[in-house]
């Protein structure tokens, strides 16, 4: 399939071909709702397209372009700008750890938002004052140093935590004066239930550019970034993301937009009718497309039988003939039409 690339997929835990979707959203307690997204091309086996666009300048063209050109945080960081710019405001913003960069953490500063991310266990350092002595820390390190055993419970929730105030250098250049800014580092695993002490799973690390923010309201926030995992299993198991037949790149652009769109009436439709759950009204919506497929099958059947039946009426005239015909079936698309409206 052409416009498609190598990728590590973490359910497989292989390299696979597909579609790369960086998407962004706004969340809150009660929801996720998706306002942007991008496809990302990587140059790992990249599967080019087999056709030339008619116009290069199109909308396709220029987004096939900069889907090979942008990294994924220079996607991220558009994607911010242009929602903050369509008059979406935050409070956070919330990233796994694709996304914990430090172009990401300025884009977050220079927007004034509150960024929590999840931080990957890499060599990035970190710098820790101990006793008036600055030491240039990984994560492993600050873990090995000063986390091991040292491990909090955190009330409510089955973790213990550690926190760390550090300072992170958010340029990624020598040639670059230093940009040194306080952030704050969570260290947290899970608790066995019956034993009440931490489990031999790893541990995780997250990462806040509010020092201030308690190892509670971290946690509290970044859960809301379930949201999103919500939004890919509904739009992949039953919006039809991406499952259009079509090897043209306009067709994947228009794919992911319109589950988007899909999934926000989905939500209009719960808020409406106060719903629980977003898949209770995509079950009822289900339903009723159901019975609404099996009436018109019925109704097919039905035409056809009268049609047949009007036909052999040999004192009408074929103008009569047809009047009765359409006036039978404008009947029957108004009570349909009647019937969705109620619904």
């Amino acid at each position: 399939m052409p416009g498609v690339s190598s990728h590590f997929d973490h359910l497989t835990a292989r390299c696979v071909m597909g579609q790369q979707i960086v998407t962004l959203g706004v969340a809150n307690d009660e929801q996720f709702v998706p306002v942007d997204n991008e496809i990302f091309i990587s140059q790992s086996k990249e599967q080019a397209l087999d056709y030339k666009f008619n116009d290069g300048r199109s909308i396709a063209a220029k987004r096939y372009q900069k889907s090979k050109q942008q990294t994924k945080p220079e996607m991220v960081c558009e994607m911010i700008a242009r929602a903050i710019r369509g008059g979406i405001n935050a409070d956070y913003f919330l990233a796994d750890a694709w996304f914990a960069t430090k172009h990401i953490l300025r884009m977050t500063i220079a927007h004034s938002l509150v960024a929590i991310v999840r931080m990957k266990k890499n060599k990035m350092k970190y710098r820790l004052s101990v006793d008036g002595v600055s030491h240039l820390l990984c994560a492993k390190e600050l873990y090995k140093q000063h986390v091991k055993g040292c491990w909090q419970t955190i009330n409510n929730v089955p973790y213990m935590s550690k926190s760390i105030i550090v300072e992170l250098n958010l340029t990624s250049s020598d040639k670059e004066p230093a940009q040194w800014v306080k952030v704050k580092l969570l260290f947290v695993r899970s608790i066995n239930e019956n034993k009440q002490q931490a489990s031999k799973h790893d541990w995780a690390l997250f990462l806040t550019t509010d020092s201030q923010l308690d190892d509670e309201k971290i946690l509290a926030v970044y859960a809301l970034r379930w949201g999103i995992e919500v939004y890919f299993k509904e739009a992949k198991q039953k919006l039809g993301f991406l499952k259009e037949q079509s090897r043209h790149y306009s067709a994947y652009i228009a794919s992911i937009h319109l589950t988007g769109l899909r999934f926000c009436l989905l939500l209009s439709a719960k808020h409406e009718e106060g719903a629980a759950r977003l898949s209770e009204v995509r079950n009822d919506f289900e339903e009723s497309l159901s019975c609404l497929n099996f009436a018109s099958k019925l109704w097919g059947l039905f035409k056809a039988l009268m049609t047949l039946a009007v036909n052999e009426m040999v004192n009408l005239t074929r103008v009569d003939k047809s009047d009765v015909l359409e006036k039978i079936e404008q009947t029957v698309i108004d009570f349909f039409t009647q019937v969705m409206q109620i619904g």
